[in-house]
């Protein structure tokens, strides 16, 4: 009489590594899925925390300039008044000091956060050399420079640079500031659209 035994042992052995092996690569494969959805979730949230840091940023550089150029505005009236300390244009020359200065301390904290969430981006999504290219003109992106009006006492002249130079930084701060976030923003929304096409 033969033993049965092997062909058993045999065969529960069989059976035992393929289950085995079947839950090790389905294991494996949950996994992997999980940790693409939570790269993929993390990508997303960079791109929306990105936008909003633009957003932001260029508000808040947008008033800082203004209130720079009304400083300046203020500050040529009030020399024209004669540096009076009575004069209301001293008062509202002080005024917009102070506004300029705590609008731009807090448009260095906004920029900080934008940099930031520029250099988690360029950690989760893929090393390409369009992203790279993104990634580097997002990152030194300008401020505009206001320089005070160059001795006008003209009240007339006065308001023409005010308006020019308001005008003139808002231009710089959609061509120079908002533009490269906004391709780069671009270009991660494709992205993203690529992950949600291929989970």
């Amino acid at each position: 009489m033969k033993s049965t035994l092997p062909i058993v042992l045999v065969t529960a052995g069989l059976t035992l590594g393929s289950t085995l092996t079947v839950q090790y690569f389905t294991y494996r494969w949950g996994i992997s899925s999980q940790i693409q959805i939570n790269i993929t979730e993390k990508r997303r949230q960079a791109l929306g925390d990105l936008w909003g840091r633009k957003v932001l940023a260029k508000e808040l550089l947008l008033s800082s300039v203004t209130a720079e150029v009304l400083y300046y505005y203020y500050g040529s009236k009030w020399k024209n008044d004669g540096l009076r300390k009575d004069s209301i244009n001293y008062q509202e020359y002080q005024h917009w000091r102070v506004k300029y200065e705590d609008l731009l301390l807090e448009t260095i904290k906004s920029r900080q956060g934008l940099f930031e969430t520029i250099g988690l981006i360029g950690v989760l999504f893929p090393n390409t050399p369009k992203l790279n290219e993104l990634l580097e003109r997002a990152y030194y992106v300008k401020a505009p420079m206001i320089s005070e009006p160059p001795g006008v006492t003209d009240e007339k002249e006065i308001q023409k640079w005010k308006q020019g130079a308001v005008e003139g930084a808002a231009r710089f701060v959609d061509a120079e500031f908002e533009k490269p976030i906004a391709d780069l923003l671009n270009y991660l929304k494709g992205e993203i659209t690529k992950d949600a096409k291929n989970p």
